[in-house]
């Protein structure tokens, strides 16, 4: 009951809050880790290719409140997955290689499905992953982004439009021509 009040208390500071610009979070042997986030566009129609990304809002990690559309100017891959899921913890190692290899021009934000985020640092040292992992306990995010189905990836351009959508477990080297392609202009 406490944790339920904290996180109600942590999401209207989030939707009260002005967002401050998302830094680059600083590397780490550890995964940074957003206990909170909630939906800013409550529209009903599901994201599709050429159509602005639906806002979101989380906590980063030092405890500071930002947004999805902070991230103008960078390419976002977002994907949802779940401590449980077996495909998601098999593609988690390619992300971080993405992540590691592209820095502060591709920015991977991993969206978990319906889970505390205590499960999130077990797994995330398991896995290997350093890459922001936000918390959406409430499902709203992922109920909005259409990702019924995890792994779940969603690749966002400079310009906050949605380039990619793609269902299932990727590779390093399919991920990497996703986000080749779409820098070309093709989907």
């Amino acid at each position: 009951m406490v944790y339920r009040i904290l996180l109600i208390c942590g999401l209207l500071l989030v939707s009260c809050s002005t967002p401050t610009p998302a830094e680059p979070l600083p590397a780490s042997g550890e995964a940074a880790i957003a206990p909170a986030s909630q939906m800013i566009d409550r529209g009903n129609d599901f994201p599709t290719i050429g159509r602005p990304a639906p806002d979101f809002a989380y906590t980063l990690p030092d405890g500071s409140n930002t947004t999805l559309s902070a991230l103008r100017g960078r390419q976002v891959l977002i994907n949802f997955w779940a401590t449980w899921c077996e495909p998601c913890r098999a593609e988690m190692p390619d992300l971080q290689q993405i992540a590691d290899r592209y820095g502060d021009r591709v920015v991977v934000l991993g969206i978990n499905k319906l889970e505390q985020p205590e499960l999130f640092e077990a797994f995330a040292a398991e896995v290997g992953v350093r890459f922001l992992l936000i918390a959406n306990p409430a499902g709203d995010i992922a109920d909005r982004y259409g990702a019924k189905n995890i792994p779940y990836t969603v690749l966002i351009n400079e310009e906050g439009t949605i380039t990619a959508l793609r269902l299932g477990i990727m590779n390093y080297e399919e991920i990497e021509q996703l986000l080749d392609s779409t820098r070309q202009g093709a989907a």
